[in-house]
């Protein structure tokens, strides 16, 4: 058996025993021990990135994350931001958009503003499972989602003329291309753009970060090229603290 199916049959016997030995406030540890083991198995070939112990080891603690969410217990993950919830209760006459893409650990940056009572956002999902709403991990809490599709820029129109918030990862995967559409639309709406990503620091804490795009007001045919090349940086930034995992390149 290749590693990477090992590491697809192990998984769940995995979450089931941690699950099924250990009381919730022990989860999250022993969730970071097995996937540190764990990252030894190299990565899926479609995730195109250098295969460090690193970024491996936020790639397995994802997916336990994931699967421990499943079992409907509360379970404490040490999720720890500098930022306050200053950034998010400003005025935004145009709407919010909460922009990342799919690095390891990117959902935990929703737990941290839901856990504070920030105003649930609305998540577009392109998870074909999902139907109306996605699991807040460690929670039992769930988040709105609209299932991405053909109208979902028009859903996310509406939301944004309100005033309201969503949520998206721009990519399909780990080193997928970047979707420019939400950034056409933010130009259009003149929507704010906060750009968020987490980071799996020593010992197991994690690290959520929030950064207000420096291109937000501006109406301009520069703001498109100029947001996402600010999301290519903060993912290479990333990657690069992960052990120089680097894949992108900045577009022309």
């Amino acid at each position: 058996m290749q590693p990477a199916g090992l590491f697809d049959s192990l998984k769940g016997h995995v979450a089931q025993l941690i699950t099924t030995t250990l009381p919730p406030h022990k989860w999250y540890t022993a969730a970071y021990r097995t996937a540190s083991l764990m990252a030894f198995i190299r990565q899926p070939k479609k995730y195109h990135c250098k295969s460090t112990l690193a970024i491996s080891r936020a790639i397995k603690l994802n997916t336990l994350l994931a699967l421990l969410s499943r079992q409907g217990r509360a379970f404490p993950i040490p999720i720890h931001c500098s930022k306050t919830l200053d950034l998010f209760t400003k005025p935004r006459p145009g709407g919010l958009i909460l922009c990342s893409t799919h690095m390891p650990l990117t959902k935990l940056a929703l737990n941290y503003l839901v856990e504070l009572g920030f105003t649930s956002p609305i998540a577009l999902a392109a998870d074909p499972g999902i139907i109306n709403s996605i699991a807040i991990w460690g929670t039992t809490k769930k988040l709105p989602a609209i299932r991405t599709g053909p109208t979902v820029l028009l859903k996310a129109k509406n939301i944004l003329q309100q005033g309201g918030t969503i949520s998206v990862m721009i990519d399909n995967h780990i080193g997928g291309p970047y979707s420019p559409n939400v950034f056409h639309l933010a130009e259009k709406l003149n929507s704010d753009i906060i750009f968020a990503d987490v980071v799996l620091r020593d010992h197991g804490q994690i690290e959520v970060r929030f950064e207000e795009s420096i291109w937000n007001g501006q109406r301009c045919v520069s703001r498109v090229q100029g947001q996402m090349n600010e999301l290519y940086q903060r993912t290479n930034s990333l990657l690069d603290y992960y052990g120089k995992s680097g894949y992108l390149q900045l577009p022309n």
